[in-house]
């Protein structure tokens, strides 16, 4: 590499690169009064939204409906929030003063907070009946590769998974009795923790993720280890939810209260195809490698916590020196 090198340029490279710059300078870079000209991903990336979403929020926000760039002064409050910068710089790159940006941020963030945020946020935006309304759940019964062995439901979204497990194991007769065994084990979430005592009665072995004593604020060593344990085998559950999801839009979307009485035929459907056409789910290649390093260190004190709370240093203040390139650590 040549020390003290020098490029020459001719008039005619010299006059297009200010060309260039004119052209950068004076090009409509985001004109939001013409917003459909922005890309989908340049909008997006901008506003966090999209150009459709937009032009919805603008009909809903009719206290700009008398300013001649209302367009303009919601594009530059979702902008502000998007990215965060300062008014200086998005007001350069909305070609206007920080000033008068700053009188945009005003307008636009009361016309929202007037027009639309009441409309879509506080306890009285919507009816407890609305909330409520199809808020109905099906109970999966799966086992540990992922096939399903039963859907029943469907039940009430207010009624608690305890409270439907306890309603279908009261029953004695119940095909749940028949097909279970005593010595069966149950892996649950901790909303179910109110049916371990009862399925506990009738022999089922029952897991779950262990929940913090009174007073306490956190798991202890010991019960964040077995709390893992129980989640790495309960993800299963997780991964068929979400099929049902992914594969079948029609069990995403409200039903109306003509179609919510086939929901559950649907739903059945949908559980006997996954259970035909979907893989099962298999171990790790590596599972047996992962049970052994589990089990070995499964009862292995947490030193490190330990030393964090013998010493305190969870509660100390700490005193942070700025970083300088002439430190002694540094040279």
């Amino acid at each position: 590499m040549q020390d003290n090198l020098v490029e020459e340029f001719t008039t005619s490279q010299i006059f297009h690169a200010l060309t260039i710059l004119k052209n950068h300078i004076t090009s409509d870079f985001l004109n939001f009064e013409e917003y459909e000209g922005i890309t989908p991903l340049e909008f997006h990336t901008w506003t966090s939204i999209t150009r459709q979403q937009f032009s919805s929020l603008l009909e809903n926000v009719s206290s700009l409906n008398n300013r001649r760039n209302k367009k303009t002064i919601l594009a530059a409050v979702l902008t502000k929030m998007r990215t965060g910068d300062s008014n200086a710089r998005l007001a350069s790159i909305f070609k206007t003063s920080e000033s008068t940006f700053q009188r945009m941020l005003n307008e636009g963030r009361e016309a929202l907070l007037v027009d639309y945020v009441p409309s879509r946020l506080g306890y009285d935006h919507m009816s407890r009946e609305e909330v409520y309304r199809n808020l109905l759940k099906p109970m999966l019964y799966v086992c540990c590769d992922g096939h399903i062995i039963e859907v029943s439901g469907p039940h009430a979204a207010t009624t608690s998974d305890a409270v439907i497990m306890n309603n279908t194991i009261d029953d004695e007769e119940g095909l749940i009795h028949w097909f279970y065994r005593p010595g069966d084990v149950f892996i649950l979430d901790r909303g179910f923790r109110d049916s371990k005592g009862p399925l506990e009665d009738y022999g089922y072995a029952v897991h779950m993720p262990e929940t913090k004593h009174p007073r306490e604020t956190q798991l202890t060593t010991d019960q964040a280890n077995k709390s893992r344990c129980v989640t790495i085998c309960r993800w299963v559950v997780e991964v068929i939810n979400g099929r049902f999801k992914r594969d079948f839009r029609l069990l995403r979307i409200d039903h109306s209260n003509r179609a919510l009485s086939y929901m559950m035929d649907y739903f059945r459907i949908a559980a006997a195809l996954l259970n035909d056409f979907h893989v099962l789910i298999d171990n790790n290649v590596h599972a047996n490698e992962f049970l052994n390093i589990i089990n070995e260190r499964i009862s292995q004190p947490n030193r490190l916590a330990d030393l964090v709370i013998r010493n305190n240093y969870n509660r100390r203040r700490a005193h942070f020196q700025p970083m300088a390139a002439n430190m002694p650590e540094f040279e």
